[in-house]
């Protein structure tokens, strides 16, 4: 989606779960320096904000524009079905 909204764009993974240290956002913070684009900003997900407010974080996380986006789960069919599933397991479990 993003890629179809902006100019340039530069994906930046980190894992599953990560922990992130201040190493990480120097990283981050020098790729968004070296990026060549007159606008520019950091987008991340509602997880990770959360993960990004570790004080130790503070002093990198002012250097740059941060955005939260926020990610949902829409059901195109079967959502009933789906619902059934996960309450049966919870059930179970």
């Amino acid at each position: 989606f993003l890629r179809s909204k902006a100019c340039a764009v530069e994906t930046i993974s980190f894992p599953d779960h990560h922990y992130y240290r201040p190493a990480d956002l120097r990283r981050v913070t020098e790729i968004f320096d070296n990026f060549d684009a007159s606008s520019k900003l950091v987008i991340t997900t509602e997880k990770d904000a959360i993960k990004l407010g570790d004080p130790n974080l503070a002093e990198q996380l002012l250097k740059i524009p941060v955005y939260v986006i926020s990610i949902g789960v829409e059901f195109l069919r079967e959502e009933d079905d789906f619902k059934k599933i996960i309450e049966q397991y919870a059930k179970k479990n």
